[in-house]
């Protein structure tokens, strides 16, 4: 599956409305879209591990993370976290990028 400049705009747009703090926004959309490996802070909140996202937040981040809860939540593709699993799944098929497009499996599959 493509990714086409206008996913990664969007998503953004999303990061930014949640209250993602600017420095951030890159990084959510980027693992988001193709399974970028992101630093220790994100990589926590991905995987469901709030006690290590709050020891690896910066100060600008720690008042934030319910934020990327609801980016996540609402935003973010589905299958793309939730588990150290999920995220290490999610770098090595890169992201959504690697997922098969639905033209693909409809013509592997047709009904």
């Amino acid at each position: 599956m493509n990714v086409h400049a206008s996913e990664f705009e969007l998503l953004s747009a999303a990061a930014v409305t949640c209250g993602i703090p600017r420095h951030m926004v890159q990084g959510v959309v980027t693992y988001s879209l193709i399974g970028l490996p992101t630093g220790d802070f994100l990589q926590r909140i991905i995987s469901n591990d709030l006690f290590g996202a709050y020891q690896h937040a910066d100060y600008l981040n720690k008042p934030q993370l319910h934020r990327y809860a609801e980016f996540f939540l609402l935003h973010a593709p589905e299958g793309c976290y939730g588990s150290q699993e999920i995220y290490e799944k999610w770098v090595q098929q890169r992201g959504k990028a690697g997922l098969p497009s639905e033209t693909s499996e409809l013509a592997k599959n047709p009904s």
